[in-house]
């Protein structure tokens, strides 16, 4: 019953009582016994008001805590917020809750997680503030008793969690919403290096140390993991932080965050950080790929091919570039391939290549190294010899390494060897005379074929056993002491000469043989070898004497001189012919020409021109008159032939006319190939260089005489060097010549197109003004663009850079037309390729200074810094007779740049020679060459001829003549042994002042060599007046003779030519072993090219 006090005092603060009094009893309650305690002091509290805690059983059943009279147990509905009680649950309180009377229900969980609720009531009527006071306890008291078990719950769990974390090995730190530090454990604090409390008073805005990315950057504050977590609410995982610790160590964290919430609030009031220390893992990654790095950049920068084999998979895992070259594929094919994917099906020695390998991979098993040859097979199905070395990797899984070296050469070179071997057996054995080799420091005979055991009537084996001096009389025929002669012949060939000479052995019965004998020392390294090479000319002598009773009878006859011999009386009748004549007209003998008038062996056209000829023979009798003409055959064919012809009195009738006819068709031929080749590329059938600028020259001519206008276009193929690279130069030649044949169909008959060169043309448009000839450039480029090319199944296409140049009466010189178009063209170039540029006269200061004069800066601070280098090329005898024995080479130079690459002298060599600086480059050459021979006198013991080349610019130079002269007396050089090498073009350009310089230079010993010649054939007028020693046959007409028929023919005439006059020739661009057997047939005397040896560094101080 609720007291008149109580109705006296106000609801709200009633209410208020009641809860004081719970908290404090409930704050010290242990139990539910002491909550249900709390329970009834509260109702004690607040007359007539019933206070009812209940539990939710199992069973979905309420009990209650503090038990009513007749409520042991209470059926009620749920309760999910506070409400009234319906009269039903009223009713269902006890006898005293009736459903007039009124109460209230608030729901609640205890610490057990089980569903409670409060019930406050009243028994008597309730008025309007009892009603309030009821709903406000029930509603306050229930949310009281909500946040108390809460409390309880919350304690005993920041209890045990707070045992967990203290005791964890990760670091873990709580952080406030502003990112203050609230907590942390013991190892948090170990890993930071703080204190708890120095942790605590770090300012959330000001952190003290910064933290650093893993790609070298700093976080800002926003991007940490905990900022993140508190400004998004989401988790942070695994961001590695890197900070400095107080002591100024530096660790790496791999740092996780989680954010902490409010019941009831959706944003984070709190983070919980954890981290632990992931320095050794970064620094053990670093290293790897540090490792790593350093194993990938010298695998790629190996100068062998590299694979890793893995044994498990029967695959490559890796390959490097190298091995992608060798093979011939790209990495990502090779990848997967077994070694046997790249092999024959068996290696040259017949095993299969399977058995093979599994021997050696078994040996790598068994920690051996082994080292061995290998075939593979390319990916264009070529055989790639190659030594392979394999080892085993250390660690899991067991990887194979293996380091292949291309030996395709070195095999070929050693099976060269092998065959060089054979064939020199061979030709010792199947020689005609008999050899032996001499060891000169043994005094014994080492060597014999068995022409020489015939020759001296004993065994070889016997031959290697005999005294040397048995093998000859005491004295030869002609008194000499033969021992002491022999010596001084053996002297004489191991210094280098190759004595021929007459001797007279013994055999083994003691019978005399004349012999001659030629002697040449072998190379060796460790011994002094003479090859001695015997003739028995007991026959010759003998024929000799009988040739020489038989040309005392038939001296006169001249019936087989190869040259037609006619005799004419003073009617011009054919008194006598000889036979080679006659056979060679087509007759069957003389006698069917004699008696008829000379008219009959000459064509109709020429005859009145021979009986000139013939009248001033007589007229003149004692001049000897000369002429070419063509003479008749039988067949109707004709011959040219050169007459000599001179009158030749007669004792018993009146004079002859004696007709010498010497068969030149060959040569006329050859004149009129050598005038074409003369004019034509020989590669293209197009007009050549030369041919060009004499029409260029005549158009230049027209245009200051008459006004007229013409074009000059200068094409650059662009991209040829990608398939003369990928193709070789077959199929470089190949596209010049298709493409010739192509542009030629697209020019006018008007038009002259010719080759500059290389992969460079020329047209010239006459009377074509500038639109025009645009318009005829574009067609060209586009003929050139369009133009499929194939070779090998593979599909090529080129531009062209185009370069016009009007031909206009202001154009001075060829020089300058030809430089302005080059300028032109390179601009077109530089303007992306494949287009035209017009030259423009503002164009002209560009094209002074591109190009030439970068090189003269590079090319002088080059000789400044002596970064000029000499290399030297062999000169090889084909000849027996060429000359003694001894190093002949040529010397070149070379320029190393500033990236320490050797530069060839085509790349700065013109320049030199267009800015006056070719003579200082001569003045270098020479005075380095001379210092080197004089610095080592073996140098010049074993040397028989060093070439020097020398400049145009050089040979008019008096201060150079003196400057040469000087240095050949001041180092003390044999003159005899140095040769100086002049272009054909700088001679013949400078005649008089060439042979002045030749002969000055010549007077003190040195020898001159012409180089490139035939490369201006107008110049075989010039060459009986050049003081020179050697020809060097220029190499564009040798590497091509044995293909080309013309070719050969230049060769031939030119090596004919040359020992015609007296001079040695030198064949260039000697490439190949078949070359160099076609100039041996032809006669020239020495090569010079790949075939007989690269140039390479001269050998150093």
């Amino acid at each position: 019953m609720v007291t008149e006090d109580a109705r006296r005092t106000p609801p709200d603060a009633l209410a208020l009582q009641a809860l004081s009094l719970f908290h404090e009893l409930a704050t010290d309650a242990a139990s539910e016994a002491g909550l249900a305690d709390a329970l009834s002091a509260c109702a004690e509290l607040c007359p007539g008001v019933l206070s009812v805690a209940a539990l939710q059983g199992e069973d979905g059943q309420w009990t209650p805590l503090n038990p009513l009279p007749g409520a042991s147990v209470i059926e009620l509905g749920p309760v999910n917020d506070a409400r009234p009680l319906s009269p039903g649950e009223c009713s269902q309180l006890g006898r005293w809750l009736t459903p007039a009377t009124a109460g209230w229900l608030a729901p609640f969980r205890d610490n057990a997680g089980h569903d409670c609720i409060l019930v406050v009531g009243t028994a008597v009527e309730p008025d309007d503030a009892l009603i309030r006071f009821l709903t406000l306890m029930a509603q306050a008291l229930g949310a009281q008793l909500q946040r108390f078990w809460l409390a309880r719950e919350q304690a005993a769990t920041a209890t045990w969690l707070e045992a967990v974390i203290q005791h964890m090995a990760e670091g873990v730190v709580t952080l406030s919403a502003d990112g203050a530090v609230i907590d942390s454990n013991e190892s948090a604090q170990r890993i930071l290096g703080r204190s708890r409390e120095e942790l605590r008073a770090i300012q959330p805005t000001r952190p003290q140390t910064a933290v650093q990315r893993p790609d070298g950057g700093s976080y800002q504050h926003a991007e940490l993991a905990a900022s993140l977590t508190l400004a998004t609410g989401e988790a942070v995982y695994r961001q590695v932080q890197g900070i400095t610790l107080p002591d100024g160590a530096f660790v790496w964290l791999s740092v996780n965050s989680a954010p902490l919430y409010r019941r009831g609030d959706p944003r984070p009031h709190a983070c919980i950080l954890s981290f632990h220390d992931i320095t050794d893992l970064i620094q053990t990654e670093q290293a790897l790929r540090r490792s790593e790095e350093r194993y990938r950049a010298l695998v790629e920068t190996a100068p062998e091919a590299i694979v890793i084999y893995d044994p498990e998979s029967g695959a490559f895992v890796d390959v490097n570039a190298n091995a992608e070259t060798l093979f011939g594929m790209p990495r990502d094919e090779l990848l997967g391939l077994s070694p046997i994917a790249v092999s024959p099906a068996a290696q040259p020695d017949g095993r299969p290549s399977v058995e093979a390998a599994r021997e050696r991979l078994e040996a790598v098993a068994q920690g051996e190294h082994p080292v061995f040859e290998w075939a593979h097979v390319n990916a264009r199905g070529g055989t790639v010899y190659c030594e392979v070395r394999l080892s085993r990797l250390p660690g899991q899984p067991a990887l194979v390494r293996g380091s292949i070296i291309d030996i395709t050469q070195r095999k070929a070179a050693e099976q060269a060897l092998i065959d060089s071997e054979h064939r020199y057996r061979t030709l010792v054995e199947n020689a005609p005379e008999a050899m032996v080799v001499f060891d000169f420091d043994a005094n014994r005979i080492v060597d014999a074929n068995d022409h020489a055991g015939a020759l001296f009537g004993m065994s070889k084996d016997a031959l290697y056993r005999v005294s040397p001096t048995n093998l000859y009389p005491p004295r030869q025929p002609d008194g000499r002491e033969s021992a002491a002669a022999a010596r001084r012949y053996f002297q004489r060939a191991l210094e280098g000469e190759r004595p021929v000479f007459d001797w007279t052995l013994v055999d083994s019965r003691g019978r005399s043989k004349p012999c001659e004998v030629r002697l040449v020392r072998l190379p060796a390294a460790d011994r002094r070898l003479v090859q001695t090479s015997f003739v028995d000319i007991s026959e010759r002598q003998r024929a000799a004497e009988a040739l020489r009773a038989s040309e005392k009878r038939f001296r006169a006859l001249y019936h087989d001189n190869p040259s037609i011999f006619i005799t004419l009386d003073a009617q011009g009748r054919i008194r006598s012919a000889n036979r080679f004549g006659a056979e060679l007209l087509g007759y069957s003998e003389p006698a069917a020409v004699i008696g008829d008038s000379i008219n009959r062996l000459f064509l109709p056209e020429e005859r009145d021109s021979i009986q000139e000829h013939v009248d001033a023979c007589f007229a003149s009798p004692d001049v000897v008159h000369r002429w070419e003409t063509r003479v008749l055959r039988e067949d109707g064919g004709s011959l040219w032939v050169r007459v000599t012809a001179r009158v030749m009195p007669h004792p018993d009738r009146g004079p002859d006319l004696l007709l010498v006819c010497q068969d030149i068709t060959e040569a006329r031929n050859l004149s009129a190939e050598l005038t074409y080749q003369a004019t034509h590329d020989a590669l293209t059938g197009l007009l050549n260089r030369p041919e060009f600028e004499r029409r260029l020259i005549y158009a230049l001519d027209d245009a200051r005489s008459n006004g007229s206008e013409h074009a000059l276009c200068y094409l650059d193929l662009d991209q040829f060097k990608i398939i003369n690279d990928t193709c070789g130069h077959i199929a470089g030649d190949e596209l010049l010549r298709q493409l010739a044949r192509e542009m030629t169909q697209h020019v006018s008959k008007r038009d002259v197109l010719a080759r500059m060169g290389g992969d460079e043309f020329g047209v010239l448009l006459e009377h074509c003004a500038s639109p025009e000839a645009l318009r005829l450039a574009e067609r060209l480029r586009g003929v050139v663009e369009s133009f499929p090319f194939a070779w090998e199944g593979r599909g090529f296409r080129v531009g062209v850079s185009i370069g016009l140049v009007p031909v206009t009466p202001d154009r001075v010189s060829l020089t300058e037309i030809l430089s302005l178009a080059d300028t032109a063209c390179y601009a077109a170039k530089d303007e992306g390729r494949n287009r035209i540029h017009l030259y423009h006269p503002e164009d002209e200061e560009l094209a002074r200074r591109h190009g030439d004069m970068e090189w003269v800066a590079r090319l002088r601070q080059a000789l400044e810094e002596d970064r000029m280098r000499l290399f030297q090329q062999p000169i090889a005898p084909l000849q027996p007779a060429a000359e003694p024995e001894g190093a002949h080479y040529e010397l070149l130079v070379r320029l190393v740049d500033e990236d320490g690459e050797i530069v060839p002298p085509g790349a700065f060599l013109p320049a030199a020679e267009q800015y006056n600086m070719a003579t200082t480059v001569d003045e270098w050459v020479v005075r380095r060459a001379l210092a080197w021979l004089a610095a080592d006198p073996r140098r010049t013991e074993e040397l028989s001829v060093c070439s020097i080349n020398l400049s145009g610019h050089s040979l008019r130079s008096d201060e150079f003549l003196q400057f040469l002269l000087q240095l050949l007396d001041d180092t003390g050089v044999p003159a005899e042994r140095i040769c100086f090498e002049i272009t054909e073009t700088a001679a013949i350009g400078n005649l008089v002042q060439a042979t002045r310089f030749i002969e000055a230079v010549k007077a003190r010993g040195c020898r001159f060599a012409l180089d490139d010649f035939g490369s201006g054939l107008s110049s075989f007028g010039y060459l009986k007046n050049l003081p020179v020693d050697y020809l060097k046959i220029d190499g564009i007409f040798v590497k091509d003779i044995t293909d080309d028929p013309i070719d050969l023919s230049v060769v031939r005439a030119i090596n004919e030519i040359g020992q015609v006059m007296g001079k040695k020739t030198i064949a260039e661009f000697v490439e190949t072993e078949a070359i160099m057997a076609r100039l041996a047939e032809i006669g020239v005397d020495y090569v010079q090219g790949y075939a007989v040896g690269r140039p390479g560094p001269l050998e150093s101080d």
